[in-house]
């Protein structure tokens, strides 16, 4: 890795609200001064929640819609100025695929094969590499009506790819797809990428997110908020440690409801603890506690020698979820 093939660059997009009369009554800014640099051999995860900017990213990437301002190049090539030139580059997948249902895979692929104007022997070698990648060799006569999503989403892969891009771009691409689908697609990406393919992607599933990909980016409201390495954002997701959650009874051994609340000083002053936080959840409190490593039994000891009664604790593991909604934030900084 190491030169640029997507280069985003002070890209600003506004979506305006009008009434029957053209009048425009708001503006929604989707994208504002978004700068972004992916390099050549990576899986690049691109995370936020909806509406956060996602999708309108892809779409100027994709030259489907056009930046209100800046500059999108892929491989050097500005999507504006030679559109046809950069889409040869690029393989692309919507979160909504749309493949012809009467036809079969076979016969979707000989027709974009032909739209690409592809050496028909090139294409046949090429089509049979691909449906042997992702498991299709047992679908090829099948009408893709008939198919699962899973194997639907694996043919549009086949399009996607048929015309050898360097760059694939992916939106939500494990959507609407069981474990088992789930597993197969992440691994035939991760066997197309070692053989050099650039993969951009957004998703919300955060865990196949953290599997697949070497660096991942974050938006919210529009704007790029974290941009960084798997493993620099694990170090942050360890520097969090872990969540205790407890349900303990209102009532301390005096009958006082707010009996419990007297003690979270004591659990706030232990070692190991960072933060803690009461909620109320019907007849018992609710209490979220940050601490470094698992001390469940000291605070459950704790709170047991104060007449205090434990329902339930259970120990939760930071990961990159607890990254992504500390970035995500409303009006996050």
């Amino acid at each position: 890795m190491g030169k640029t093939i997507v280069k985003i660059e002070e890209v600003d997009k506004t979506y305006y609200i009008t009434g029957f009369s053209g009048k425009i009554l708001g503006e929604i800014k989707a994208l504002e001064k978004l700068s972004l640099e992916i390099k050549k051999g990576e899986i690049f995860g691109f995370l936020g929640r909806n509406g956060a900017g996602k999708t309108t990213t892809i779409k100027c990437l994709m030259g489907i819609l056009s930046p209100d301002s800046g500059k999108i190049e892929i491989d050097g090539v500005s999507i504006h100025d030679f559109p046809i030139d950069v889409k040869q580059k690029i393989g692309y997948i919507p979160e909504k695929i749309g493949l012809y249902e009467k036809l079969t895979p076979e016969e979707i692929v000989e027709y974009l094969g032909k739209f690409y104007q592809i050496n028909e022997n090139k294409l046949k070698e090429k089509a049979k590499e691909l449906f042997e990648i992702f498991g299709l060799e047992k679908h090829l006569e099948k009408k893709i009506e008939y198919l699962s999503m899973g194997l639907k989403k694996r043919v549009a892969l086949v399009c996607a790819l048929i015309n050898d891009p360097e760059l694939l771009v992916l939106d939500e691409p494990m959507s609407g797809l069981d474990p088992e689908s789930t597993a197969a697609l992440r691994e035939s990406l991760l066997r197309l990428n070692k053989k050099g393919l650039t993969i951009f992607l957004s998703s919300h599933l955060l865990a196949e997110v953290q599997k697949i990909c070497s660096r991942i980016g974050i938006i919210n409201e529009g704007k790029l908020t974290t941009l960084d390495s798997v493993s620099e954002l694990q170090k942050k997701v360890n520097e969090i440690g872990m969540h205790l959650h407890l349900k303990v009874k209102k009532v301390d051994r005096f009958g006082n409801v707010s009996g419990v609340l007297n003690y979270i000083d004591k659990i706030e002053e232990m070692k190991y603890v960072k933060n803690v936080k009461a909620f109320p959840d019907g007849d018992l409190v609710r209490l979220e506690i940050d601490v470094e490593k698992d001390i469940s039994p000291q605070i459950t000891e704790k709170l047991v020698e104060n007449k205090i009664q434990v329902y339930s604790i259970t120990p939760k593991e930071a990961t990159l979820e607890d990254i992504f909604l500390l970035e995500t934030e409303p009006n996050n900084d």
